[in-house]
């Protein structure tokens, strides 16, 4: 259980970095000497990272069910949304 639960964990942080990469603005801020993504690269990324968001969500009900892990799965999602924007502000902050 607690090795599903880390799964999920991980694959929504992934999901959420992944979608936060296919921006040019955050690309810009986490990869600032990469050259810009092609099109593709973004769609690419952007179907990868709801991939995963969704997979998170089939490991939090694996373990606890539909009701209880759809909720467990939105506070996830809270808790690696909040994450990601304080990564971001935080290497916001630094390059100034």
């Amino acid at each position: 259980m607690p090795l599903l639960l880390t799964a999920s964990l991980a694959a929504a942080g992934a999901g959420f970095g992944l979608l936060a990469l296919a921006m040019e603005r955050h690309r810009k801020q986490l990869l600032p000497k990469r050259p810009p993504w092609a099109p593709g690269q973004r769609g690419l990324m952007r179907l990868v990272g709801a991939l995963l968001l969704g997979g998170s969500f089939f490991g939090c009900v694996g373990v606890w069910g539909a009701s209880i892990g759809a909720t467990a799965w939105f506070g996830l999602l809270s808790v690696m949304a909040v994450a990601w924007v304080a990564v971001l502000t935080v290497v916001a902050l630094r390059r100034r």
